[in-house]
């Protein structure tokens, strides 16, 4: 147990050296989102990573950046409104939100049904954020619910239980 509690923290490790050394060296953002992707492939099972950026004049979501393992089933919107959607909270509290089922996203229905033709079941959102503003978010979205990982907690949805690092991650939605 012990060695794969080693094994899990250095694949961590590994990772996270490459997603630095990405940051750093990567000049074209999409190239960098797509090679993020994949390392993070690695310890977060998912099979959507979003970027969207809040446009503040506007109060919507434009989706900057997506990324998928397979192609899309259907054409995701570009723009969609604040208001109505699971990453408002995120915005709001500048705090992860990790939707395990469908059945918690059920207080955003717009949310639901604009992710319908994708599978989406859950998700986790990651506020994105400078010193001076309020970018937008990063969102890990999954077409499998809890069962495909165990119970779907923010350590199984980030960074699996075998990450070294603590976060101090809600555990349901409020």
């Amino acid at each position: 147990m012990a060695d794969l509690l080693r094994d899990g923290q250095a694949l961590s490790y590994r990772t996270l050296l490459a997603v630095a050394e990405a940051i750093v060296s990567h000049r074209d953002l999409q190239a960098l989102f797509h090679d993020l992707a994949g390392w993070l492939q690695q310890v977060v099972g998912f099979d959507y990573l979003a970027l969207l950026l809040h446009d503040a004049a506007s109060d919507t979501l434009r989706l900057h950046l997506l990324e998928s393992a397979e192609p899309l089933p259907a054409q995701p919107p570009k723009v969609t409104p604040v208001e109505g959607d699971p990453m408002e909270l995120v915005l709001q509290t500048q705090k992860p939100l990790i939707l395990s089922t469908q059945a918690e996203a059920a207080r955003w229905p717009s949310y639901l049904e604009r992710v319908k033709p994708f599978g989406v079941h859950s998700l986790c959102g990651l506020p994105l954020t400078t010193a001076r503003r309020r970018l937008g978010a990063l969102v890990f979205g999954s077409r499998q619910g809890p069962g495909r990982r165990g119970p779907m907690t923010p350590r199984t949805w980030i960074f699996s239980s075998k990450s070294p690092t603590r976060w101090p991650w809600p555990w349901r939605t409020p």
